[in-house]
């Protein structure tokens, strides 16, 4: 039985969060990152650990998943439920709160300002 304290899954899925709100090969600046990876914890910490789903007769619901590296033999997966996005809005709600909306016709458009890297 393999302890849960030397187990990686967790960390190798919150790393994955990451690297789809700051992709690695688009270059940003420090204050955008500093967002994306913001974005990122908060996304991570609503939907990382998610329960499972559930059938409308209220079975929990299985995949069956074929491996490769098992050369084809089937598997049963737990199938999550939806993730959520509450922390959008409560977001949104924050930022309305700090930011005096009447100034924002005078500013120009923000640009996100990404560089593709190339290889």
């Amino acid at each position: 039985m393999l302890s849960h304290l030397y187990q990686t899954s967790v960390l190798e899925a919150h790393h994955a969060v990451i690297n789809h709100f700051a992709p690695k090969l688009m270059s940003f600046s420090c204050m955008a990152m500093m967002c994306r990876l913001l974005l990122a914890a908060l996304h991570y910490n609503e939907n990382g650990f998610r329960d499972q789903a559930i059938t409308e007769d209220g079975r929990a619901q299985y995949t069956v998943v074929c491996s490769k590296a098992k050369q084809g033999l089937h598997t049963t997966r737990t199938v999550m439920a939806l993730g959520t996005f509450s922390y959008v809005a409560e977001l949104m709600d924050m930022v309305s709160a700090l930011v005096n909306w009447r100034i924002l016709d005078e500013l120009p458009i923000l640009k996100i300002q990404c560089i593709r890297t190339t290889k």
